[in-house]
C-alpha cells in the first residue's frame, strides 16, 4: 500500500506550507466554532465538548515531547481531560484541539468496557475522523479559506509521508547507503518530508516509530473515507463510526474495514484520496 500512496505523493507536486498563517480567531470565537461543528454532528457530542470545556477539563499549554495535543482518560471518573499547545487560532492549530476532542468522544462510548482497547492500529480512526470532518465543515462554510487549504494540505502530508516512513523503514533501514543498495532508491531524490521523517526516526526504537506511523496513516486514511461517506449519507456513517468504535481492540481487521464500507483493495489504490488531494492541493 505505501508504495502506492508514494507515488500519489510524488505526483501531487506539494507545495510549500511554510507561509504565515497568523491568528484569524480569539480564543471566544475557537470555542464557538467548535461548538457550532459538533452541535452540527449531533447534540450527544456538543454536550461532551461543551461540558468538558466549561468543567476546565481542557488546558491550553504546552505538550510534553513535542506532541500538539494529549487526551488522558480516567476510566474511573469516566472523564477525559485535554492538554493541547495552540500557539495562534487558525484552522489547523483547532482542528488538533478537534482531534482531541474526537479521542475524548472515543473514550466517552467505551467507558463502561472494562476491556484495554488502546493501542489498536485503528486507535486513531475516531481522532482523525473528526478531524477531518471539521476541516470538511470550515470548507463548506468558508472558514479562512486559506487556512482551511494549509490545513488540508498539512493534513495529507503526513499521512503520506507517514506511510513513506513505513516503507522506507520496514526492516530497520534507515541508512542511506542501504536504501540505495536494497531498494534502488536514490536517498537525494526522495521529497524533503520524507527525509525529515526518516532522520526523526530512532533507530533503537524504531518498531515504535513503524508502529505509531501505522496507527496515524491508518487512522487518517480511512477518516477521509469515513468524512466521503458522510457527505452522501450522514446517518449511516454515524452509525459505521459508532460500530468501528465497538470493534477497535476486538476484530480483526478485515471486519472493521467492512463496517467502512470498505476493503483491502480500495486502500491500495485510494481513488477518494486521489480526489480528496485534487480538490485541495495547494497550487
Amino acid at each position: 500500500m505505501s508504495k502506492n500512496l508514494l507515488k500519489i505523493y510524488r505526483d501531487s507536486n506539494f507545495k510549500s506550507l511554510n507561509n504565515p498563517n497568523p491568528n484569524v480567531f480569539n480564543m471566544s470565537e475557537t470555542i464557538d466554532i467548535i461548538f457550532n461543528f459538533f452541535n452540527k454532528y449531533n447534540y450527544k457530542y456538543y454536550k461532551l465538548v461543551k461540558n468538558m470545556i466549561n468543567n476546565n477539563q481542557v488546558a491550553i499549554k504546552t505538550v510534553n515531547n513535542n506532541l500538539k495535543g494529549v487526551c488522558y482518560n480516567i476510566p474511573i471518573l469516566k472523564k477525559s481531560y485535554i492538554v493541547c499547545n495552540i500557539r495562534s487560532y487558525n484552522i489547523s492549530e483547532i482542528s488538533a484541539l478537534v482531534h482531541e476532542f474526537g479521542h475524548a468522544i472515543y473514550f466517552s462510548e467505551i467507558n463502561n468496557d472494562p476491556s484495554e482497547r488502546l493501542r489498536d492500529k485503528y486507535i486513531e480512526v475516531p481522532s482523525m475522523y473528526f478531524m477531518k470532518l471539521f476541516l470538511d465543515y470550515c470548507s463548506e462554510n468558508n472558514l479562512n479559506n486559506k487556512g482551511t487549504i494549509l490545513a488540508y494540505n498539512y493534513y495529507y502530508r503526513r499521512l503520506l509521508n507517514r506511510f513513506a516512513g513505513i516503507r522506507y523503514t520496514s526492516g530497520h533501514i534507515i541508512n542511506k547507503k542501504i536504501l540505495n543498495y536494497r531498494y534502488n532508491i536514490n536517498y537525494n531524490t526522495l521529497p524533503k518530508d520524507i527525509i525529515i521523517a526518516l532522520s526523526q526516526c530512532n533507530s533503537k526504537g524504531i518498531d515504535l516509530d513503524i508502529n505509531n506511523n501505522i496507527i496515524y496513516a491508518y487512522g487518517s486514511l480511512i477518516a477521509i473515507y469515513l468524512s466521503d461517506q458522510y457527505k452522501n449519507d450522514p446517518n449511516e456513517t454515524k452509525n459505521n463510526f459508532i460500530n468501528i468504535i465497538s470493534k477497535i481492540g476486538k476484530s480483526n481487521n478485515q471486519d472493521i474495514l467492512n463496517i467502512c464500507g470498505l476493503n483491502q483493495k480500495e486502500l491500495v489504490n485510494p481513488k477518494i484520496l486521489k480526489k480528496e488531494l485534487k480538490n485541495h492541493i495547494i497550487k
